[in-house]
């Protein structure tokens, strides 16, 4: 069971050198990241492997078994390649960002992605949400995170 921390730096695709908020398991890791624009992303990067992809649809991401639940519909809020599902979870507004997923985040227990591979197997992934709320806060700078 990995707790979550902060990566520093980051070259990404949204706006340069960011830090991230991180966790890893052996199939897959996930990070939370504030891109330049105010939006913050919720990225799920699958590990190489033989039949380790996600299928066309974006996967179901959920917290401690309850609401609020991402996925499946591919489109602005998210998009999927064979190894990397992004999910956008928030905005950032001033100081604050108000986002029942982003809340449960940071105070749930486990968080579970449920996808489908190409070939038509369903695969769910557990990441303890150990250190979630210390790292998700430092990666984005201390923001208060408010349910809606």
């Amino acid at each position: 069971m990995a707790a979550w921390t902060v990566r520093e730096r980051d070259t990404t695709d949204r706006g340069g050198d960011l830090p991230v908020a991180i966790a890893s398991e052996p199939a897959a890791a996930v990070e939370v990241q504030l891109a330049s624009d105010t939006t913050i992303w919720l990225d799920v990067t699958l590990a190489d492997g033989a039949g380790n992809q996600f299928g066309p649809g974006c996967p179901t991401v959920q917290i401690d078994q309850r609401l609020p639940l991402l996925g499946p519909a591919v489109g602005r809020d998210c998009t999927v390649t064979a190894s990397r599902a992004s999910f956008r979870i928030g905005q950032r507004n001033q100081d604050r960002v108000r986002s029942r997923f982003m809340h449960g985040l940071i105070n749930g227990t486990q968080l579970a992605l449920r996808y489908q591979t190409p070939d038509g197997r369903y695969v769910e992934l557990v990441f303890p949400l150990v250190r979630s709320k210390q790292a998700v806060k430092a990666a984005l700078g201390g923001l208060l995170i408010r349910p809606d």
